[in-house]
């Protein structure tokens, strides 16, 4: 409970702050403080998850208490500098009971701690727009993909993992020029360098039993069964990160192409032999990648598919297309029938097709592990009662293992969840949920995470 009233009073501390500094900007008030004020909108995300069962016996310390609260405080705002400049800045702070999940303030360029930071910035961008085109700078959110549950396309963010519950998609620093092609848009983005993307804490529940220790790389590769260093590429232009997106619509269909070349999404263990001393590292080798996907819509139906594929310089990974098929439908004459405003369900089918070895004399391990999607089956149903009251059923179905060595193990998360509109400003939502398979699997370590989870949201 300590720990609520601290997350509540970090947030009244942070808004003070901002609006003291609006107060000072009253003499000025075009100033870029004045009007980062005026334009920022907040909100509040809380809640409390209560787990079922504890790693009682884990022969490694696992914060594994009956029950565990969750705060973001997230702001947002923007300030014109004139001459069509823009400055764009989303920052969070996220204070929660779970043991040693955050620390510290700001994620820098080149951040590479093991832990996300507890106040961090989303985004930081200098917009420049011109009638043909946009110029953009700093740390920004590089978004691709037409799917709406799996996307094989949309991996240039950094993403932290430290609570799976709470996924936070985080921005990358580039450059970037956006191209208006008519309706369409040209973009070239340049990633100067890796940061780390976050994991849980090593006493954290979501890692798992200790019988699943390679089960932890399926969140990032953090741990393996190796003693093994961490390596990252220079921060040079020949180790950058380069990419081409485009997008455009026609009548009754969307769709995108992209091509990047630089550091894969999935790390890889390199064996290096000195004499009689053999030595480990985790490497995230360059690689190139090429992708595209189209979404058609015909009525209340929606169908889309996406792809992307990647071949590793030098044979470092082995090469793979890893694709996603889905289709949406929106009902409402079955759904007053049965009293409801409207009905969605939503099924995706991902895959995935390996070409090509690894370098088997330098590497002892591929990125198989992390690279989820591989067979699996994703399901939503949405069921909408009224304009403030709705219902969702979702589904995550592994059909292989995360691991080459367990082919025939199988792993799966179902959820139950509801969400009460109060106002414009405030929701209310619960969900129940249960996972299942071996330990080694990515649901299947989370078999003692099952749980109900409430919360509320509230905008201002």
């Amino acid at each position: 409970m300590m720990r609520v009233w601290s997350a509540t009073l970090a947030f009244l501390l942070l808004n003070s702050f901002l609006l003291s500094v609006g107060l000072r900007a009253q003499d000025a008030p075009g100033s870029v403080g004045a009007q980062l004020v005026q334009n920022a909108a907040y909100s509040v995300d809380a809640s409390l998850a209560a787990f079922s069962r504890d790693y009682a016996g884990d022969s490694r310390h696992v914060d594994d208490t009956a029950s565990e609260t969750w705060t973001r405080l997230q702001f947002e705002s923007k300030s014109e500098l004139g001459a069509g400049l823009e400055l764009r800045v989303k920052g969070f702070a996220v204070l929660t009971t779970q043991e040693d999940e955050r620390h510290g303030f700001f994620s820098e360029p080149r951040y590479r701690k093991d832990r996300p930071r507890g106040f961090d910035l989303t985004e930081l961008k200098l917009r420049a727009a011109r009638d043909s085109h946009d110029l953009y700078l700093g740390k920004m959110l590089l978004t691709v993909g037409v799917s709406n549950i799996f996307s094989p396309a949309n991996r240039f963010n950094n993403v932290d993992l430290s609570n799976p519950l709470h996924p936070l998609e985080m921005g990358v620093w580039a450059g970037r020029a956006n191209f208006f092609v008519g309706d369409d848009t040209l973009s070239f983005a340049v990633v100067p360098w890796q940061d780390r993307v976050g994991r849980p804490a090593d006493s954290s529940r979501w890692l798992g039993p200790s019988s699943s220790t390679s089960s932890s790389s399926l969140i990032n590769l953090s741990n393996w069964n190796y003693s093994a260093e961490e390596r990252y590429a220079k921060s040079d232009l020949r180790n950058a990160g380069y990419l081409m997106h485009y997008s455009g619509s026609r009548a009754g269909f969307d769709f995108f192409g992209v091509s990047h070349l630089g550091a894969s999404k999935y790390a890889v263990l390199r064996k290096e032999v000195s004499g009689s001393t053999v030595t480990y590292s985790k490497e995230t080798p360059q690689a190139f990648s090429l992708g595209g996907g189209i979404s058609a819509t015909s009525g209340a139906w929606s169908y889309y598919g996406e792809a992307m594929h990647q071949a590793t310089v030098g044979n470092r990974d082995e090469d793979f297309l890893k694709y996603v098929v889905g289709v949406s439908y929106r009902d409402t004459t079955l759904a007053e029938m049965l009293g409801f405003e409207e009905i969605m369900p939503i099924i995706e089918q991902a895959n995935e097709k390996t070409f090509g070895a690894q370098d088997r004399s330098r590497y002892v391990q591929n990125s198989r592990a992390v690279r989820l999607g591989r067979d699996t089956l994703f399901f939503r149903l949405s069921l909408k009662k009224s304009d403030k009251l709705s219902y969702n059923l979702y589904s995550t179905r592994n059909f292989v293992a995360e691991t080459a060595s367990n082919s025939g193990d199988r792993s799966s998360a179902v959820g139950l969840g509801s969400e009460y509109k109060f106002n414009d400003s405030l929701k209310f939502r619960a969900d129940l949920r249960i996972f299942y398979g071996e330990s080694n699997t990515q649901f299947g370590r989370w078999a003692r995470n099952d749980h109900i989870e409430i919360g509320m949201t509230y905008s201002f």
